[in-house]
């Protein structure tokens, strides 16, 4: 980003802050989950003003006095407004941005899901606690039609936008994660030269390398970290077992959802050649070992306690959990992200003798 105040061919944004009078505003980038400020601009009875230019559209922030919560919109170089009000920073009205016209158009779309999820998963969390275990797993599958009729849409747009950044920004952002490396390959070849150079193209061809190092049919990549007594141990040290590697957190409620599935499926294998590695994405070790004492996790476990920059997640290109890795007493991968009675199915035919 280059500061040109009178660049006819950057950006100029003008933003209002209904209900505020004075104090900084700072644009700002993400990059490596960290914030970094591109420019700063003092606010006058609630208005601000910043100016330069991008190669690319490109999300940004502005952080208000450093404190509030952050305005969030595509940059890209045209002369782009917005007005808020202190207290909903969040909902912005912004305009002379195309990218984020298309993606306020896309928030609306997708809105009707994610509301239909949220309460679902009230409702399956309840369930779940009440010890309604039927009803939980109804809800369960309800959640998942849902998802799947709202990733169909998410798809659509993608295809429709593979000319400009609004695709990989989505891909990236929210469907990356849900996808085999085939899928993503096939999906980041139909997008246009034009937007080659866009930062999301880029972390989505980076994600595909390290994804083809392990998809199904490759060699493990080892994992070497200490256990909560600080020991070190190897993924490699349970080499010749049938083995589930399962990337979770204490802070994840999906993965302490799915953990009586897996202790159940443990203690019914473990003595057929089969074991699990546990890799935490926690911050916080404490947390992370009453987690497994809580949940009765008596398999191995390792963390670096890095969170999201968790080295062995990088190595097999988490980028949400719970995920899941099952590798061959060969050593061979076999299959990605599969959990519930897929898992146990494909355990069982593994192990029977």
């Amino acid at each position: 980003m280059v500061a040109c105040g009178t660049n006819q061919d950057g950006f100029v944004i003008r933003g209002t802050i209904e209900g505020f009078n004075e104090g900084t505003a700072i644009l700002q980038q993400r990059k490596n989950s960290e914030f970094i400020a591109l420019d700063s601009s003092s606010i006058l009875k609630g208005k601000f003003e910043f100016a330069g230019s991008l190669k690319l559209p490109e999300m940004c922030y502005i952080s208000i006095n450093d404190t509030l919560p952050k305005l969030k919109l595509f940059v890209e170089n045209s002369r782009i407004s917005i007005i808020a009000h202190i207290d909903s920073l969040r909902n912005p009205v912004i305009e002379g941005s195309a990218i984020q016209t298309k993606l306020d158009v896309y928030n609306k779309k997708m809105k009707p899901f994610n509301d239909q999820l949220r309460s679902n998963y009230k409702e399956f969390l309840n369930a779940y606690k009440e010890g309604e275990i039927e009803k939980a797993k109804a809800l369960e599958m309800k959640f998942d039609q849902i998802a799947d009729e709202q990733k169909k849409i998410s798809m659509e747009v993608v295809a429709q936008n593979s000319n400009n950044v609004l695709a990989p920004y989505l891909i990236w952002g929210t469907l990356a994660y849900d996808l085999y490396v085939d899928e993503l390959s096939e999906i980041a070849s139909k997008f246009s030269q034009e937007i080659a150079e866009s930062i999301y193209v880029i972390q989505i061809n980076n994600h595909i390398s390290v994804l083809k190092k392990v998809a199904v049919g490759q060699p493990f990549t080892d994992i070497q970290m200490e256990d909560p007594e600080g020991n070190i141990k190897k993924l490699s040290d349970l080499e010749g077992k049938l083995v589930l590697v399962d990337f979770w957190a204490s802070w994840c409620g999906p993965c302490r959802r799915e953990n009586p599935n897996v202790v159940k499926l443990y203690h019914e294998y473990k003595d057929r050649n089969f074991d699990i590695f546990g890799v935490s994405l926690d911050t916080d070790g404490d947390k992370w070992k009453k987690a497994i004492a809580d949940d009765g996790l008596a398999w191995h476990h390792v963390s670096d306690l890095d969170g999201w920059n968790n080295a062995a997640g990088k190595l097999y290109g988490v980028r949400a959990i719970p995920h899941t890795v099952l590798i061959s007493p060969e050593g061979i991968i076999l299959d990605i992200n599969i959990k519930g009675d897929e898992l146990r199915k494909k355990v069982e035919e593994l192990t029977a003798s």
